[in-house]
């Protein structure tokens, strides 16, 4: 996919903030999907970002395209405001304050690595978002995670932990690579 232009962007902003919307006003029935633009019918996963003052209120997506990319904006946005565990639901108090980002996720690339230098030699910080899988236990990081730490050892750690895994390199498990579309932070509310 190529990146979408600042129109596209805003028509992939603008359905996120309907779908969060509406929940507030007790309409669930999701848009037309045939009205949309053709790009938001491919294929693709997307996770939605809603932060509050610079800290994070709620992150929901997709690792693996399962639905158009507009169903996926539709329902991550409405399960990053109201349904990620790690939070309450979204007050109406909360959304006119609410930043909203998107990430696009292009194609996973499985890495072949025997130990931790391996790893990071295969990954650039703030380029690729990982996936590690082990077993039943799965997590990811965004690209941009990449920032929240000084030394790249630090996120395949913090990485691991959010997995449920040891903090240390297992060649047990299995790490994935991606490249994301961002789409720049704007309002969740908008008049």
């Amino acid at each position: 996919m190529a990146a979408p232009d600042s129109a596209e962007q805003q028509q992939a902003l603008e359905l996120a903030r309907r779908s969060v919307g509406q929940y507030f006003l007790g309409e669930q029935q999701p848009p037309d999907w045939s009205s949309l633009p053709s790009w938001l019918h491919e294929w693709l996963s997307v996770f939605v970002t809603l932060h509050i003052d610079e800290s994070l209120r709620g992150c929901v997506g997709s690792l693996q395209p399962r639905r158009s990319l507009a169903e996926d904006i539709w329902f991550n946005a409405r399960a990053a405001a109201f349904e990620d565990p790690r939070f309450k639901p979204l007050s109406a108090e909360e959304w006119p304050q609410t930043m909203l980002s998107l990430s696009v996720l292009l194609p996973s690339e499985a890495l072949i690595t025997e130990n931790e230098t391996e790893l990071l030699q295969q990954l650039r910080p703030e380029v690729h978002g990982v996936t590690v899988v082990q077993e039943h236990r799965r997590a990811t990081f965004l690209p941009e995670v990449w920032s929240h730490f000084s030394e790249p050892q630090d996120f395949l750690i913090a990485l691991r932990q959010k997995a449920g895994l040891p903090p240390q390199f297992s060649a047990k498990a299995q790490y994935y690579r991606y490249a994301t579309i961002k789409i720049p932070s704007t309002r969740l509310f908008s008049q």
